[in-house]
């Protein structure tokens, strides 16, 4: 498994980040359940966390 991070600054001085996950899944997975988490810290240093909806990987 490893992650790919790509982080932008905007011209408005505001940060776009994206990653990508790679992780090799077997057959064992095939019933698995992921989501996606960010943690972000604000100017004012408190942290929040940030979930997607869950999803599945069908697997063949």
């Amino acid at each position: 498994m490893y992650m790919t991070p790509r982080i932008v600054k905007e011209a408005s001085g505001l940060f776009t980040v994206t990653n990508r996950l790679f992780m090799k899944l077997s057959k064992a997975d095939k019933d698995s359940v992921y989501r996606c988490r960010v943690l972000y810290q604000t100017m004012n240093n408190q942290t929040h966390t940030l979930d997607s909806e869950t999803f599945q990987v069908t697997l063949h």
